[in-house]
Parts: C-alpha cells; sequence; structure tokens
C-alpha cells in the first residue's frame, strides 16, 4: 500500500480512488513496453530513412542507364544512314545498335527492379507497423496494470471499513476496502 487516500465513514463515489498500491515489477515492465514501443518507432523512422536512400540511388542509376540508352539509339539512328552510304562499318554499326538494345533491355529491367524495390519497401513498412502495433498493445496492456494499481470504490457509497496500513503488503484476492450503500435497504420478510 503506497497511499491511502480516505478513511472508515467517507463517502465515496463509483470513481472514486480509495487508495494507491504499488508494485516495482509492473513499474518495471511499464518502463521495458514504453522503451520498446520507443525503439520500434525509432526503427520505423530508420528504415524509412535507409529505403529513401536506397530509392535515390536506384533511380539516379536507372536514370543514367536510361540517357545513356537514349544516347546509343541516337548513335545508332545516325550510323544507320551512314553505313548504307558506306562511311561507317557494317560491323561497327551492328555493333553499336546491339549495345543499344542492351541498354534499352536493361532499362526495362531497371524499372521492373525499382517497382519490385518498392513494393518490397512498402511491405517492410507494414512489417515495421505491425511491430509498433505489437509494441502499443504491450505498453496498453502494462499501463492497465499499473492504473489498476489505483483502487477505485467501484460503487456510491460510505466507506464501512479499511484495515490496510502504508506500507503493507496484500495479496490478490484481499480484502482492500468494505463499501456500504447509502440507499435504505428494504427487506420483505415472510414466516
Amino acid at each position: 500500500v503506497d497511499e491511502i487516500m480516505l478513511k472508515a465513514g467517507a463517502i465515496v463515489k463509483a470513481d472514486t480512488v480509495l487508495m494507491t498500491l504499488k508494485n516495482p515489477q509492473l513499474e518495471a515492465e511499464l518502463r521495458q513496453a514504453l522503451a520498446k514501443l520507443k525503439n520500434s518507432k525509432t526503427l520505423k523512422r530508420q528504415l524509412i530513412l535507409r529505403q529513401q536512400r536506397e530509392m535515390l540511388n536506384n533511380e539516379s542509376d536507372f536514370s543514367k542507364l536510361e540517357a545513356e540508352a537514349e544516347i546509343s539509339m541516337l548513335q545508332v539512328e545516325a550510323e544507320r544512314t551512314l553505313a548504307k552510304s558506306g562511311i561507317v562499318a557494317g560491323v561497327k554499326a551492328k555493333r553499336n545498335e546491339l549495345k543499344a538494345k542492351q541498354l534499352v533491355k536493361q532499362v526495362e529491367l531497371e524499372k521492373i527492379k525499382l517497382e519490385k524495390i518498392t513494393a518490397v519497401h512498402r511491405e517492410a513498412l507494414l512489417i515495421q507497423d505491425d511491430l509498433i502495433s505489437q509494441s502499443k498493445e504491450e505498453f496498453d496492456v502494462a499501463m492497465q496494470m499499473v492504473e489498476n494499481l489505483s483502487v477505485k470504490a467501484g460503487m456510491e457509497g460510505v466507506i464501512q471499513r479499511s484495515s490496510l496500513n502504508l506500507g503493507q503488503s496484500v495479496a490478490p484476492g484481499t480484502e482492500l476496502a468494505l463499501i456500504g450503500s447509502l440507499s435504505p435497504l428494504v427487506a420483505e420478510i415472510k414466516v
């Protein structure tokens, strides 16, 4: 028993706090749950930053490859007409055309890769959101258990008996206080 707010004879409402109990183990669990929740939120922010960095690098590489493919296609177009007139060797023109086709294919593959990376990033964020939800639930349970250490009257009435002292340890199921109703009782007895 950490604190006793009201003694026997006090009039109480249903939500009146009568006393607070202390449980260091529950308080430690609450601190751990809070730390785990904060950690999972921090991990999500770190994940987002890593994903943004990765996407920037991939998009930059994709842009360079796309530009290289376009330049190569322009070169093929220019060499095609020159090869027909015999100014450029046909083998060189064919080699550049093959290189251009490979670059175009590589651009397509990089585009698919970017789409898949985006999907993987989205899934990773969903997984992290699930971990945050689990941590939040653990924190809420721990918070509820600590809040339950505040003993409330539960009904309107008068405290008839409270035999606890400060610092006293109590086991689960121990009577902490007895509240009597303020409303008159009517009983009909048949003999």
